[in-house]
Protein backbone atom coordinates (compact mmCIF):
# COMPACT_ATOMS: atom_id res chain seq x y z
CA UNK A 1 0.00 0.00 0.00
CA UNK A 2 1.31 3.17 -0.78
CA UNK A 3 1.90 5.97 1.49
CA UNK A 4 -1.17 8.39 -0.03
CA UNK A 5 -3.22 5.40 0.74
CA UNK A 6 -2.69 5.00 4.29
CA UNK A 7 -3.13 9.18 4.97
CA UNK A 8 -6.04 10.64 6.74
CA UNK A 9 -6.88 13.79 7.54
CA UNK A 10 -8.85 14.89 10.57
CA UNK A 11 -11.18 17.98 12.28
CA UNK A 12 -10.11 17.82 15.81
CA UNK A 13 -12.57 18.65 18.16
CA UNK A 14 -14.03 18.96 21.65
CA UNK A 15 -16.93 17.69 23.68
CA UNK A 16 -15.60 19.01 27.30
CA UNK A 17 -12.00 17.96 28.27
CA UNK A 18 -12.52 15.01 25.33
CA UNK A 19 -10.79 15.26 22.10
CA UNK A 20 -12.64 13.80 19.06
CA UNK A 21 -11.99 13.80 15.30
CA UNK A 22 -14.01 13.37 11.77
CA UNK A 23 -12.35 12.77 8.57
CA UNK A 24 -12.34 15.77 6.87
CA UNK A 25 -14.23 14.75 3.84
CA UNK A 26 -17.62 14.46 6.18
CA UNK A 27 -17.66 18.34 6.99
CA UNK A 28 -18.28 20.82 4.43
CA UNK A 29 -18.00 24.05 7.00
CA UNK A 30 -17.71 25.08 10.50
CA UNK A 31 -19.48 28.17 11.78
CA UNK A 32 -20.28 29.94 15.23
CA UNK A 33 -23.41 28.54 16.65
CA UNK A 34 -26.62 31.54 15.79
CA UNK A 35 -29.97 31.17 15.56
CA UNK A 36 -30.77 27.77 16.49
CA UNK A 37 -34.82 27.30 16.47
CA UNK A 38 -36.33 24.87 18.95
CA UNK A 39 -38.48 22.00 16.55
CA UNK A 40 -41.38 20.65 19.69
CA UNK A 41 -42.01 17.28 20.33
CA UNK A 42 -38.39 15.97 19.08
CA UNK A 43 -35.88 13.95 20.74
CA UNK A 44 -33.82 16.01 23.06
CA UNK A 45 -30.74 15.40 20.88
CA UNK A 46 -31.58 17.67 18.52
CA UNK A 47 -30.64 21.17 19.39
CA UNK A 48 -33.16 22.47 16.84
CA UNK A 49 -32.47 23.65 12.70
CA UNK A 50 -30.81 26.10 11.74
CA UNK A 51 -30.68 28.29 8.35
CA UNK A 52 -27.31 28.59 6.63
CA UNK A 53 -27.09 29.98 3.14
CA UNK A 54 -30.35 29.21 1.87
CA UNK A 55 -31.04 25.79 3.45
CA UNK A 56 -32.40 24.40 6.88
CA UNK A 57 -30.41 22.01 8.74
CA UNK A 58 -31.02 19.99 12.26
CA UNK A 59 -28.51 20.99 14.95
CA UNK A 60 -27.27 17.62 16.92
CA UNK A 61 -26.41 17.77 20.40
CA UNK A 62 -23.07 15.68 19.83
CA UNK A 63 -22.35 15.48 23.18
CA UNK A 64 -25.69 14.20 24.12
CA UNK A 65 -25.53 11.93 21.51
CA UNK A 66 -22.58 9.91 23.26
CA UNK A 67 -23.90 9.94 26.43
CA UNK A 68 -21.21 12.69 27.80
CA UNK A 69 -23.73 15.10 29.15
CA UNK A 70 -25.41 18.33 26.87
CA UNK A 71 -23.68 21.33 25.04
CA UNK A 72 -24.44 24.40 26.71
CA UNK A 73 -24.67 26.88 23.84
CA UNK A 74 -21.82 29.77 24.34
CA UNK A 75 -19.87 32.07 22.48
CA UNK A 76 -17.30 29.48 21.64
CA UNK A 77 -19.23 26.80 20.44
CA UNK A 78 -19.00 25.49 17.08
CA UNK A 79 -21.37 23.51 14.51
CA UNK A 80 -19.98 21.15 12.24
CA UNK A 81 -21.69 21.05 9.35
CA UNK A 82 -21.79 17.68 7.07
CA UNK A 83 -22.74 15.83 4.70
CA UNK A 84 -23.64 11.79 5.00
CA UNK A 85 -25.96 10.24 2.58
CA UNK A 86 -26.76 12.89 0.99
CA UNK A 87 -28.48 14.79 4.46
CA UNK A 88 -26.90 17.95 5.29
CA UNK A 89 -27.01 17.94 9.19
CA UNK A 90 -25.02 20.48 11.68
CA UNK A 91 -23.20 18.66 14.73
CA UNK A 92 -23.07 21.35 18.23
CA UNK A 93 -19.63 20.83 19.66
CA UNK A 94 -17.90 22.65 22.65
CA UNK A 95 -14.71 23.83 20.11
CA UNK A 96 -13.60 23.02 16.90
CA UNK A 97 -9.30 22.77 17.47
CA UNK A 98 -7.23 21.68 14.72
CA UNK A 99 -7.13 20.04 11.74
CA UNK A 100 -4.71 16.99 11.42
CA UNK A 101 -2.64 14.84 8.89
CA UNK A 102 -2.61 11.43 10.70
CA UNK A 103 -0.14 10.14 7.82
CA UNK A 104 2.30 13.14 9.15
CA UNK A 105 1.84 13.57 13.22
CA UNK A 106 0.13 10.02 14.55
CA UNK A 107 2.26 7.55 16.45
CA UNK A 108 -0.13 5.39 15.97
CA UNK A 109 -3.78 4.60 14.56
CA UNK A 110 -5.61 1.86 15.84
CA UNK A 111 -8.95 0.30 14.22
CA UNK A 112 -11.39 -0.89 17.26
CA UNK A 113 -9.10 -0.81 20.25
CA UNK A 114 -11.73 -1.75 22.28
CA UNK A 115 -15.58 -3.01 22.36
CA UNK A 116 -18.42 -2.45 24.78
CA UNK A 117 -20.98 -0.17 24.68
CA UNK A 118 -21.11 2.74 22.58
CA UNK A 119 -18.15 1.62 20.34
CA UNK A 120 -20.06 1.09 17.20
CA UNK A 121 -19.36 4.89 17.33
CA UNK A 122 -15.82 4.74 17.29
CA UNK A 123 -13.82 3.86 14.13
CA UNK A 124 -10.31 4.05 16.40
CA UNK A 125 -7.90 5.97 18.36
CA UNK A 126 -5.26 8.45 17.08
CA UNK A 127 -2.48 9.09 19.89
CA UNK A 128 -1.13 12.78 19.16
CA UNK A 129 -0.64 15.38 22.38
CA UNK A 130 -3.69 13.52 23.54
CA UNK A 131 -5.66 10.92 22.51
CA UNK A 132 -8.57 11.08 19.69
CA UNK A 133 -11.33 9.28 19.32
CA UNK A 134 -12.19 8.66 15.42
CA UNK A 135 -16.09 9.19 15.15
CA UNK A 136 -17.92 6.56 13.14
CA UNK A 137 -20.56 9.34 11.72
CA UNK A 138 -22.68 7.23 10.15
CA UNK A 139 -23.50 5.15 13.39
CA UNK A 140 -24.04 7.86 15.42
CA UNK A 141 -26.52 9.83 13.19
CA UNK A 142 -28.53 6.40 12.87
CA UNK A 143 -31.91 7.43 14.74
CA UNK A 144 -35.74 7.59 13.92
CA UNK A 145 -36.05 11.01 14.60
CA UNK A 146 -32.98 12.38 12.62
CA UNK A 147 -34.48 10.11 9.40
CA UNK A 148 -37.66 12.43 9.94
CA UNK A 149 -35.96 15.45 9.53
CA UNK A 150 -33.62 15.15 6.70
Amino acid sequence: MEQSEKRRIIIVFQLGQEHFGLDIGLVKSIEKVSGITSVPQVNDIILGVIKLRGGSFPIIDLKRRLGLGHTSLSENTKVLFVQIDGANIGLAVDTANDVIDLGSKSDGFQIKPFSGPGSEYIEGIAKLDTFVCLLNLKSILEFDELIDLK
